[in-house]
């Protein structure tokens, strides 16, 4: 039997305070109950707690610190099953990314249509 969306979470990371709080948006006008992190750290500590009732992470490349990238690799390691959306204005294509397998990439902007279908995607039912 399927989850309903409204008990699975979307794990949103990006230092950028605005985004953060658009995605997280999007994510809860979605179904979904999200869970913001401003850095990949912290998003490393949430998916502690929340990583069996998340269906996806989504995460901006470029921040301080770890970047999305790494984090993406951490959580292949410790959450195979798991699938990552990272986004970016700043990447010049997914080719040069080298991603692993879970692993997609969008450019921004992304509209909040395709960020609603990219979580649909990776935690609708059926």
């Amino acid at each position: 039997m399927a989850i309903p969306p409204s008990y699975k979470s979307v794990v949103v990371v990006d230092d950028e305070p605005a985004v953060l709080q658009l995605l997280t948006e999007v994510v809860r006008k979605a179904g979904y109950v999200p869970h913001p992190a401003s850095s990949a750290e912290e998003a490393m500590e949430l998916l502690g707690e929340v990583a069996s009732e998340t269906c996806l992470v989504i995460s901006d490349v470029v921040m301080g610190g770890m970047d999305g990238r790494e984090l993406a690799q951490w959580i292949r390691a410790q959450h195979p099953e798991l699938p990552v959306l990272l986004v970016s204005g700043y990447m010049p294509d997914q080719e040069s990314l080298s991603l692993p397998p879970g692993v997609t990439f969008r450019r921004k902007p992304l509209s909040i249509q395709e960020i609603q279908e990219l979580v649909e995607d990776s935690c609708g039912i059926g």
